[in-house]
């Protein structure tokens, strides 16, 4: 038998006995080949991922969750050296519900995020709201709340981004555009506490941000290590260490989670020495994910350790325009370079497609 690619009318072969083996590589392969085309039919101006709704739904009508392996889904979706496990394309959203459920490449990626979401709700819903010391609504738990926000809003966009990652490409990109954006947001309301609780002259963050500043640019790349990397030192040895062992403790610590978590995104361990063994399970990705949950649990040990010493010396009360509210202003400010760039950037049958995935 034989299946016809509408775009170029190429013909793809395939016998009758291997038909329901096929059938998803077969999808796979019409998906390229409409991607390869439609761009320029359509003038460079929509993907050829874009296609229509109804030719999508014929090419995989009547298909199950499947598990296929790296050769049977777009080059993009693709993870390194994982082989096997992957998710078809154009999933609907029960079908990656149910998929965290099931072994795929992308169910533990969720869990290990999930479960951290959890542990952290609880442990600032009784910061908040059970604590005997300070009301939900007291000035010094503003730096907290934004904190608060940043860790849950990073972890939600991520366990949102495993489990619908597969429903288009498009969306496929977009999940992890956002999950950059998250991780800003947690950075933001990590600096606000720590300017707040933990180091109120902010030396270090402050050359620090200067410092990724400069490196924009090649010829400073250099003189910004230079400026950065002794007072960090000064700080973390001396002023941090003297001043609170306490915090110098969990810092370093924390520092040791994050370097670990370094190491499993450069090194591609353990996936990349036996690759199939650990395409469910194990891979590095999902170390990543646990190294960095033990190095939020850390900064929020010190964080609450730093809001109790705040706390004893009588400063002055944290106000909502220094906490919350530049929060609420990075939020508005993602959302209307969003707006923009759905609506000048993108052509129409993008635009299209956005509003049918909503």
């Amino acid at each position: 038998m034989s299946a016809i690619c509408g775009t170029c009318h190429h013909a793809y072969e395939y016998s009758t006995q291997t038909e329901s083996s096929t059938r998803v590589a077969l999808h796979v392969e019409i998906s390229v080949c409409l991607e390869r085309n439609a761009h320029s039919l359509s003038g460079g101006k929509c993907p050829g991922y874009l296609i229509s709704g109804s030719m999508k739904r014929s090419m995989t009508e009547g298909s199950n969750m499947s598990y296929l392996s790296y050769n049977e889904i777009p080059s993009k979706m693709r993870q390194n050296f994982i082989l096997s496990g992957y998710r078809r394309l154009n999933c609907s959203a029960m079908e990656c519900l149910i998929s965290v459920f099931l072994p795929t490449s992308e169910t533990f990626n969720f869990w290990t995020h999930y479960i951290p979401l959890l542990f952290f709700l609880y442990r600032f819903y009784h910061l908040f709201f059970l604590n005997a010391e300070f009301g939900y609504g007291h000035p010094f738990l503003l730096p907290m709340w934004s904190f608060a926000f940043g860790v849950s809003f990073s972890l939600t966009i991520s366990c949102t981004t495993h489990v619908f990652n597969c429903v288009s490409l498009w969306l496929h990109e977009t999940f992890y555009y956002m999950n950059m954006i998250a991780l800003n947001v947690y950075g933001f309301g990590s600096v606000i506490a720590c300017y707040y609780y933990i180091l109120p002259t902010l030396n270090v963050m402050d050359v620090t941000r200067v410092s990724q500043l400069m490196q924009r640019h090649g010829r400073y790349t250099e003189y910004s290590v230079l400026v950065t990397f002794p007072i960090f030192i000064e700080t973390l040895f001396f002023e941090l260490h003297l001043s609170n062992a306490t915090l110098f403790f969990y810092f370093c610590r924390q520092r040791t989670w994050l370097g670990l978590s370094l190491f499993f995104t450069v090194s591609k361990v353990p996936e990349k020495i036996w690759p199939g063994h650990f395409d469910i399970l194990g891979h590095s990705h999902q170390w990543v994910h646990v190294f960095t949950s033990f190095a939020l649990y850390d900064q929020l040990c010190y964080l609450e350790h730093g809001l109790n010493t705040f706390a004893k010396t009588s400063p002055p009360y944290p106000r909502f325009a220094g906490t919350v509210g530049p929060m609420f202003l990075l939020l508005i400010n993602i959302n209307i370079l969003m707006l923009w760039v759905k609506f000048e950037s993108c052509g129409p049958c993008k635009c299209v497609r956005f509003q049918e995935h909503l």
